[in-house]
């Protein structure tokens, strides 16, 4: 799971109102946590689970096991939920998986 990419699903909403952050998805609404929403706001379709839980670790100053067991376990619901696909990255081999440009 670390080493996969988390790709937020364009149908998901982010709304802050009231001082509360909730994603929504169809009529279905899921409230955060200042945690689960700063997991989400580092969900950029680049960074790998690590990468998402280095960032919590950097910008909220949480210990990095910590920042990591968070991320897999939000990251897990938001699968679950499904407002989240977790993908593998794109082959460094394969030069049709994008990356380059042909033009």
């Amino acid at each position: 799971m670390d080493l996969l990419i988390p790709v937020t699903h364009l149908r998901v909403r982010r709304r802050r109102a009231e001082g509360q952050v909730h994603l929504i998805l169809d009529n279905y609404y899921f409230d955060l946590d200042e945690g689960t929403d700063a997991v989400w706001r580092a969900c950029d379709g680049v960074r790998t689970v690590v990468q998402v839980a280095e960032v919590l670790h950097r910008e909220r100053g949480w210990d990095l096991e910590l920042a990591l067991a968070v991320t897999r376990h939000t990251l897990g619901a938001f699968v679950q939920q499904e407002l989240v696909s977790l993908v593998a990255p794109p082959s460094s081999s394969n030069p049709s998986a994008g990356g380059e440009n042909h033009e």
